[in-house]
């Protein structure tokens, strides 16, 4: 059958049986002989036939197909929870739906109309928050989003996170202990950032070891890529000889800042001491090493994943934040 589409009618017509009864085989109900059932398997086998999940979920309500919506598909951190929640999925036995939003609030509802008129079992929606999607309509999970208490919206939508307030601050706390004493943050948030978990771990420190949070100090950004944190980075140092210390809340932050320190002939970590958030994958590999805090991507992923099927199965979740803990990786830039 090289090159050719296989379909429900190429079986029935090599099993000499009809449409229908190859149908009742696949999805095991209604009645059909044992020699049939083994005759009809033994062809999908030899041709390598896969059921059209969509398809049957347009027929029957139900496909064994689950929607993942991510922000960012490019980012690290989102690539690696794409590919956890797939290899979790597929030990389900079901199939997923990939769709990026490339930050964008409005893209991020029409994925999740379009997969809820495909008639998905369920979705896994990942990002900072920057959605509306309001009351879920089908067993919806949570990753990575900033919500500290539960609402009416949220009621049931669990959602699966890293202790990010808590990682920031020990972030923030190793950059203290180092001996840093002006401290700067550099935050993506799409959020007042009074709000963001990140900068309010870094805030804790900051107050428990007795320094005030100055406003001079907290560099809000709107991406969370290399770029631009290389040139908020280069235009802080350039202006600024009093810095000693960085927490970048997203490694692809951090990276750039250590190309703008390097340029400006800052050494680090002896002028300039740097701490990260995320443990992307380039973190070890770059000069200096970065020292970050470690997010545990499979436990994110496999918690997904098992609450959506718990939820597929009507159990009760109702709203709940699965906090994942976090570690910090010394390396070599502090």
């Amino acid at each position: 059958m090289d090159g050719q589409l296989v379909t429900i009618k190429t079986i029935s017509e090599l099993a000499g049986v009809s449409v229908a009864t190859v149908s009742r085989v696949i999805n095991q109900n209604g009645r059909f002989s044992k020699q049939t059932e083994e005759r009809v398997l033994s062809i999908i086998k030899d041709c390598g036939y896969q059921p059209n999940e969509l398809a049957r979920g347009l027929r029957t309500n139900k496909a064994k197909v689950i929607g993942v919506i991510v922000p960012d598909i490019t980012n690290d951190f989102f690539s690696r929870i794409t590919l956890e929640i797939q290899k979790n999925l597929l030990k389900e036995d079901y199939v997923s739906i990939i769709c990026n939003t490339d930050e964008s609030k409005e893209i991020e509802q029409i994925h999740y109309n379009s997969l809820k008129n495909l008639r998905v079992c369920g979705m896994i929606v990942a990002g900072q928050g920057v959605g509306s999607i309001n009351k879920p309509d089908v067993p919806t999970v949570y990753i990575d989003r900033s919500v500290q208490k539960p609402d009416q919206e949220m009621e049931d939508a669990p959602i699966i996170c890293s202790d990010s307030r808590y990682g920031a601050c020990l972030a923030t706390k190793k950059l203290i202990e180092e001996g840093c004493r002006n401290i700067c943050i550099v935050c993506f948030s799409k959020q007042a950032v009074e709000k963001n978990l990140r900068f309010l771990g870094y805030a804790d420190a900051m107050r428990e070891a007795g320094f005030s949070v100055k406003d001079e100090n907290i560099y809000v950004v709107d991406r969370g890529d290399k770029e631009i944190g290389y040139q908020v980075t280069r235009k802080m140092l350039s202006e600024r000889s009093d810095v000693d210390g960085i927490f970048y809340s997203m490694d692809f932050l951090a990276l750039g800042g250590i190309v703008a320190a390097t340029e400006l002939k800052i050494s680090i970590p002896e002028k300039l001491k740097i701490v990260g958030f995320d443990d992307v994958m380039i973190s070890d590999m770059v000069n200096p090493p970065l020292t970050t805090i470690h997010q545990d991507v499979p436990e994110i992923a496999g918690k997904a994943v098992e609450t959506l099927m718990a939820m597929m199965k009507n159990e009760k979740i109702g709203w709940k934040q699965y906090i994942v803990p976090v570690k910090l990786v010394q390396r070599k830039t502090t």
